[in-house]
């Protein structure tokens, strides 16, 4: 079972009426190579979707990558409120009619990347918000919105060393050549392939450490991992189910792993797979 990790946006309601000026921002580009067209017309009905006719988040992750949606939901938790604003708008009130009638979507001088400008309201002095985007397709080939290129906090160019996001930056999903790993406030789930997946309990330590608690508390696995076995070693060598197996440090964007069972640790790598314990993770890629 994968762990679902919840996600945020701001919503409302109601449908939109103004068409022609979304059909205007991509006829605006005409003369742009077709990924640059494809890019326009999918921020296009991204906006018309959820910023046209003020509709719930319902669907989000058609449009934005789970990294993304994973960062707003840290930065948006009621104990750790950093983004207080909706990023897609740079707000949190917009007028539908007159966001739609101004847009205005063009990509930009680095590959993939695009800037929507718009108008939140009819006021004379307003200047017009930019919001700009890095595109990405997935591994299914799926085109999303990858980073917001011009928001401190979803642009990804840096870690997040407030100290009221520390905690919440490991909160996050890992990789390494191997596996993978998610970590929520709730689990740490292992993905060792499409067809075995083990979560775990997990313990927040301070602000930028987790601690796995050992003994799976789901699991979908076809193969027999034999997280069971001793290999010969004393009771107090071998991991003990409620108990911290492994602590997780964040630093620079890079979690390392320090095993509290390190001679069972080893043991399991000569005698059965290096791969599950492995030292070092990295910001998995979308």
């Amino acid at each position: 079972m994968y762990i679902t990790l919840l996600v945020l946006l701001i919503s409302c309601k109601e449908a939109n009426k103004n068409t022609d000026s979304i059909e205007n921002s991509t006829a605006q580009i005409d003369s742009v190579i077709t990924n640059n067209k494809d890019g326009v017309v999918f921020l296009t009905e991204f906006y018309k979707k959820y910023y046209g006719e003020y509709r719930d988040r319902e669907g989000i992750e058609e449009y934005v990558s789970s990294r993304i949606l994973k960062r707003m939901d840290s930065l948006t938790m009621e104990d750790n409120l950093i983004l207080d604003y909706n990023p897609f708008i740079y707000g949190q009130d917009w007028d539908k009619n007159v966001l739609m009638k101004s847009i205005d979507i063009k990509p930009l001088k680095n590959k993939d990347e695009y800037r929507v400008s718009f108008f939140k309201f009819e006021n004379n002095d307003e200047e017009r918000t930019n919001i700009d985007f890095l595109l990405k397709n997935n591994r299914e080939g799926k085109l999303l919105i990858y980073s917001i290129t011009n928001d401190e906090y979803l642009n990804f160019k840096n870690n997040i060393t407030n100290n009221k996001t520390k905690s919440k930056a490991i909160i996050d999903s890992w990789q390494n050549d191997h596996i993978e790993i998610h970590i929520t406030t709730d689990n740490i789930t292992y993905l060792f392939n499409g067809q075995c997946i083990y979560a775990f309990s997990v313990k927040i330590v301070n602000d930028t450490e987790v601690e796995l608690i050992w003994g799976e508390i789901g699991m979908d696995c076809v193969n027999d991992m034999q997280f069971n076995e001793t290999f010969g070693l004393s009771k107090e060598l071998i991991p003990q189910k409620g108990k911290p197996f492994a602590k997780y440090s964040l630093e620079k964007e890079v979690v390392s792993v320090t095993y509290y069972y390190k001679e069972w640790v080893d043991s399991y790598k000569k005698q059965i797979n290096i791969k599950p314990f492995m030292d070092v993770f990295y910001v998995k890629d979308e």
